[in-house]
């Protein structure tokens, strides 16, 4: 069998392995899935007080008395691949506190679905209810709650849906996660350089080098190519550019 057969079985087999993975990998990551991310932008007190100081001194917010007074900004994100309709999300107080405003801030402004406001609950807990009418992905709504007599800055974000994934946005594993990529951008091409190199070397003297020299260079740049899309364009996809606070 001559040198050119081999190489082109080499590559044709070669080839049909990376394409079959890649294919996987591909269709996996364009299939719909419904993913919604929260992330706590800011929680603050807006007065600080010393409890011997607040025992003299009356604090009023307009027509309140306040003990406390909070500001929360909550940023929430359709992460996934399908629109999410009528989503309702429910954020949790603690017992007492009294909401006096609630700004909503979309992304887009406009052509956005409808927000609205269920109701408030009481209990062991105080709970804001919103729905979501349509929210598309990479779609944002940012709330931002200003709220009184708040035992501490404690908040919860709860969300439920058919097959939906639910989860916090941690500014610090986003940025490893933004490190890894810069990496990965540097290393992996190097890494393909210095490897290429050692075969050539390995091989050098070997008759057989120009049956596999072609075949190798492909094996690596197409797992170059998964490698690439797996660790830099698919967290691109999922994730968008999202803002470090």
């Amino acid at each position: 069998m001559s040198n050119e057969i081999v190489t082109v079985i080499i590559s044709v087999v070669g080839g049909s392995i990376l394409g079959s993975i890649g294919t996987l990998i591909v269709g996996k990551k364009l299939k719909e899935r419904k993913s919604l991310a929260y992330e706590i932008l800011s929680k603050m007190s807006l007065i600080d007080v010393k409890d011997e100081v607040k025992k003299k001194i009356k604090i009023q917010y307009e027509e309140f008395p306040a003990d406390n007074i909070f500001s929360f900004k909550i940023r929430i994100v359709n992460d996934g691949t399908a629109a999410l309709k009528d989503q309702p999300i429910l954020f949790e107080f603690p017992k007492g506190t009294i909401t006096l405003e609630t700004k909503i801030d979309t992304k887009p402004k406009m052509e956005f679905g409808p927000i609205a406001w269920l109701k408030k609950g009481e209990g062991d807990f105080h709970l804001e209810r919103f729905q979501i009418g349509m929210m598309n992905p990479k779609e944002e709504v940012e709330f931002d709650f200003l709220t009184i007599n708040n035992v501490n800055d404690a908040v919860k974000v709860h969300c439920k849906g058919e097959n939906l994934r639910f989860h916090q946005i941690d500014p610090q594993k986003r940025a490893q996660k933004e490190k890894n990529i810069t990496n990965a951008v540097f290393w992996i091409p190097f890494a393909l350089f210095i490897l290429g190199g050692i075969l050539s070397l390995i091989f050098k003297e070997k008759k057989y080098f120009e049956v596999l020299a072609w075949p190798l260079i492909l094996l690596l740049a197409g797992g170059g190519i998964i490698l690439i899309y797996v660790f830099i364009i698919d967290p691109i996809i999922r994730f968008g550019k999202q803002k470090v606070t």
